[in-house]
């Protein structure tokens, strides 16, 4: 679900996608899943700041690297 709101959230879309990636993102966070956090919320923060809202953009990129702190994890 994910993926698929990212894939149709691209600029001038109708918000749908943005609302797919975070029923989608709080549906995985629920399984307790932890791999990938990094990698979705630089993606949220992609489509935020494409939707002009910047300042979530940021606070999502500040979550992603706080967890990349405390994983260690990268995607590259």
């Amino acid at each position: 679900m994910f993926l698929r709101g990212w894939a149709m959230a691209e600029p001038g879309a109708d918000g749908q996608g943005w609302a797919q990636m975070r029923e989608g993102f709080t549906a995985w966070e629920a399984t307790g899943a932890g791999v990938l956090r990094p990698y979705y919320l630089a993606l949220l923060a992609e489509v935020a700041a494409q939707a002009g809202d910047v300042a979530e953009g940021l606070r999502l990129v500040d979550e992603a690297l706080a967890t990349v702190d405390k994983s260690g994890e990268r995607s590259w």
